[in-house]
């Protein structure tokens, strides 16, 4: 496929990205061939830049075996409906009910060109002025029972040369003031009660206290709260440390997977216990490791293809034989419109 040999074996397939060797699966690789219904699977993430909204991965055949997932040898799957029994010996420490959790909004919405920025990027959202402005946050699963407070970030981008003095309401109550001035960024952190939360949309209302003078922009707001360890659409990531036993529901299907994604490099596939749960799945793994560990639990039918794939046509631009004085780079769709 894409120009890759069929004949290959596939335990000398590499992934690149950014010019390091990142972990794959490759399934079926066991009898040295990769055959139709074999398939590579790997964690990607894309960018989103105001240059790209895609990262590129390459796939090679090497010299020596790549770089693999890495499975622990503790299994404790059982079949579905069994009672959980952890192993006396790998019993780890307890872990907490929810964990925190961010969500940002950031919205691309106005363009503000005279603005001295820098390198920072001159795109923001709504814009606040004489009428209160309102903005949606979606919050998903929260534990109401945590003694812990959610913490608001709310940061703007003043827009006139005024003294800005900004009110914060969260759900129709007033939590917070801003106050700038000028063309600057004002941002503040705000503690929320636990009870002001709902499951569901939330609404963050910002109200300017200077009239049709004080015109400021929304850069981000951002929502820190506590999670319950329930999967949105099969899909959750979350940070838990290294020995604790941890049991993710709100999975539609039985084919979960938990993987360990705190190195990129070096990623390790967690087996566990699923069992059903109400009426929806859950999985039970203990966190490898130890200290801080990032973990990504989905399922099957969560699982993406890539955007694309095509094979890498080597060029020879670079060698001294072209004997070029000008070149010219460009995307294969642009190079037909080049004038030469």
């Amino acid at each position: 496929a894409a120009g890759l040999s069929p004949d290959v074996d596939p335990r000398y397939l590499q992934l690149y990205a950014d010019g390091e060797e990142k972990s794959m699966m490759v399934t079926g690789s066991d009898d040295g061939r990769f055959d139709p219904e074999d398939a590579v699977e790997f964690y990607g993430t894309g960018f989103d830049t105001q240059f790209t909204d895609a990262r590129v991965y390459w796939l090679v055949v090497g010299s020596r075996p790549g770089r693999r997932i890495d499975t622990p040898f503790i299994d404790i799957r059982l079949d579905l409906g069994q009672r959980m029994r952890i192993p006396r010996g790998l019993r780890g420490r307890g872990a907490p009910l929810s964990f925190p959790f961010s969500l940002e909004l950031k919205e691309h919405t106005f363009y503000f060109a005279a603005l001295k920025n820098g390198e920072k990027e001159n795109f923001f959202g709504s814009v606040i002025s004489t009428e209160p402005v309102d903005e949606l946050l979606t919050v998903a699963h929260p534990d109401l029972s945590s003694p812990e407070d959610a913490v608001l970030e709310v940061v703007l981008q003043g827009g006139t040369d005024s003294t800005h003095q900004i009110k914060v309401l969260f759900n129709y109550v007033e939590v917070g003031e801003l106050s700038f001035s000028r063309q600057q960024r004002g941002a503040v952190e705000i503690q929320v009660p636990c009870d002001l939360l709902l499951e569901g949309d939330n609404i963050v209302t910002m109200i300017a206290q200077g009239g049709s003078m004080c015109v400021t922009l929304v850069d981000k707001i951002r929502l820190t709260y506590w999670r319950k360890y329930t999967a949105d659409e099969d899909v959750l990531q979350f940070k838990a440390t290294g020995g604790e036993w941890h049991s993710i529901g709100g999975f539609s299907s039985s084919e979960i997977q938990v993987v360990d994604i705190t190195d990129p490099m070096r990623m390790i596939n967690i087996r566990g216990k699923v069992m059903t749960q109400d009426l929806s799945y859950a999985i039970t793994v203990k966190v490898p490791g130890a200290g801080e560990r990032t973990l990504l639990a989905f399922t099957e039918e969560t699982i993406k293809s890539p955007a694309g794939i095509e094979a890498n046509l080597a060029s020879s631009w670079h060698e001294i034989s072209q004997g070029a004085e000008i070149i010219i780079i460009s995307h294969s769709d642009f190079l037909e419109n080049v004038e030469f």
